[in-house]
């Protein structure tokens, strides 16, 4: 069953899309790099400012590996949405030059599971904040 096709110029704005979303991609690598790197040195580097400034990690609540530890799995987490965004701006790259609709329709696959896992993420933040709020407000009242 087909809907409508795409015009000359709704395909030249897609293929625009594409670069930029392959732009904003190979940023959210690199992005992603640093927060593996931070991650891998923030362990021996807070170890050693709270060894030379006689800090414990107690009274912060965190130890250095596990602030490095969250640093790592944040960079896991974010590495999905834009893993998919890559495939996407890739797909559709690809789909234009050959004219192949099937890599286009795999491309848009990519770029609804981008939508998907951001959408996933979002509710989890949302809820957690207000599971968050409650609590906080419960403490408050409590008190």
């Amino acid at each position: 069953m087909e809907i409508f096709s795409l015009n000359k110029t709704s395909i030249n704005w897609l293929y625009d899309a594409a670069r930029w979303s392959r732009f904003i991609a190979i940023l959210g690598f690199i992005m992603i790099g640093f927060l593996v790197f931070v991650g891998i040195i923030m362990g021996p580097v807070l170890s050693v400012l709270n060894e030379d400034m006689d800090i414990s990690s107690d009274r912060f609540g965190l130890s250095s590996g596990i602030i490095a530890a969250i640093y790592i799995m944040i960079a896991v987490l974010y590495f999905f949405p834009i893993y998919y965004l890559f495939q996407f701006s890739q797909g559709i790259i690809k789909a234009y030059k050959t004219n192949n609709e099937d890599i286009l329709n795999t491309s848009f696959r990519f770029l609804k599971s981008h939508y998907k896992f951001i959408g996933i993420m979002l509710i989890v933040v949302l809820a957690t904040y207000f599971v968050a709020f409650g609590v906080g407000t419960i403490a408050l009242i409590a008190k």
